[in-house]
C-alpha cells in the first residue's frame, strides 16, 4: 500500500511539473509576442518621427532656396541643382521652370497630338482624337459660362479616351500650372518632353544637347526642336524638389510648384500652388 501511495504521489508531482512547464512555455510565448510587438511599435515610431523630421527639413530647405531666388534679379530658365545644409544634413534641391513641362491647360492642339504620339506611342488618328477631347474638356463652359480648366493633371482622367494607364505614362511630362504660351522651354524640359517636341531627323543630336545642357553650357542650339512648340521666355512658376535622406537608406521627396508674384506688405513674394510628399527609393533616377 505504501508503494502504491508513493507512485500516486509521484504521478501527481509529474502532472504538476508538466502543467508548470506548459504554463512557463505559454508565458514565454506571450512575453516573446509582447516584446516583438513593442519592438515593432518602436521601429514604427522611429520611422514616423524620421518622416516628420524629413518633411520639416525639406520645407526649410525649400524656403531657404526660395529666399535666395526672390533676392535675385533673374530667375533661372533651366534646371538648377543646389545643396542646402540644414541641421547638419545636406539636402539636395532641384529647381525646374514649369514651362519645361507640357501644360494641359494651355498647350496648343498640335503639341497635344505630338504628346500622345511620341509620349505614349499612340497612332496619329487616335492621337488627334484625344487632343480634340482635351481641348474640348478645357474650354467647356460651366454654369456661369466660364471655361472649366484643369485644376491638376489628374483631371486628365475625366477626358474621354484617357484611362489610368495612359495617364500614368504621361504624368511625368505634364503640368496644369505652367501658364504662359503653353509651349515648352527646351532648356528646362525633361528628356522625354524633349523627345515630344523634337523636329524630324534630329534624334541623333538629342543626346549631345542633353549632355551639353547638363554641363550648363550657354548658347545652346535649340533649332533641332519644332519651333512651333518652343518658348524660352522666362517664367515665374517653378517646381522645386527637395530630397532628404532617411535612416532606412531611402529618401523623402517633397515636390512643390510655386509662383513668384509682386511682393505685398507682410506677405511672402511667392505662393505654393501644389505640394506632395513621397518616398523615393532610387534617388539617382531622373526623368
Amino acid at each position: 500500500m505504501k508503494k502504491t501511495g508513493n507512485l500516486r504521489g509521484w504521478r501527481q508531482q509529474g502532472v504538476a511539473l508538466i502543467a508548470v512547464l506548459w504554463i512557463v512555455a505559454a508565458l514565454a510565448i506571450v512575453v516573446a509576442g509582447i516584446s516583438y510587438s513593442v519592438r515593432s511599435e518602436l521601429r514604427q515610431v522611429a520611422v514616423s518621427r524620421d518622416m516628420v523630421q524629413a518633411k520639416a527639413r525639406a520645407e526649410a530647405a525649400m524656403v531657404l532656396v526660395l529666399q535666395q531666388m526672390s533676392s535675385s534679379d533673374k530667375r533661372p530658365n533651366r534646371v538648377v541643382n543646389t545643396n542646402v545644409a540644414y541641421e547638419g544634413q545636406t539636402i539636395d534641391v532641384e529647381i525646374m521652370p514649369l514651362n519645361g513641362l507640357i501644360d494641359i491647360n494651355n498647350a496648343p492642339a498640335p503639341l497635344l497630338v505630338r504628346l500622345f504620339e511620341n509620349g505614349a506611342n499612340i497612332a496619329p488618328q487616335a492621337a488627334e482624337e484625344l487632343a480634340k477631347s482635351v481641348v474640348a474638356a478645357r474650354v467647356k463652359p460651366d454654369k456661369q459660362g466660364r471655361a472649366v480648366r484643369f485644376d491638376a493633371i489628374q483631371d486628365l482622367l475625366r477626358v474621354q479616351g484617357v484611362d489610368y494607364e495612359l495617364y500614368a505614362r504621361l504624368a511625368p511630362l505634364l503640368t496644369a500650372e505652367a501658364g504662359g504660351s503653353g509651349r515648352v522651354n527646351p532648356l528646362a524640359a525633361p528628356e522625354r518632353v524633349l523627345r515630344v517636341i523634337l523636329g524630324g531627323g534630329a534624334a541623333a543630336s538629342l543626346a549631345n544637347f542633353v549632355a551639353r545642357r547638363q554641363a550648363d553650357e550657354v548658347g545652346l542650339d535649340i533649332t533641332m526642336f519644332d519651333g512651333s512648340f518652343v518658348d524660352t521666355a522666362s517664367t515665374q512658376r517653378f517646381r522645386l524638389k527637395a530630397r532628404v535622406p532617411l535612416l532606412s537608406g531611402s529618401h523623402s521627396l517633397m515636390t512643390c510648384d510655386v509662383e513668384f508674384s509682386a511682393r505685398t506688405q507682410g506677405a511672402m513674394p511667392w505662393s505654393i500652388l501644389h505640394c506632395v510628399n513621397q518616398f523615393e527609393t532610387n534617388p539617382g533616377k531622373r526623368l
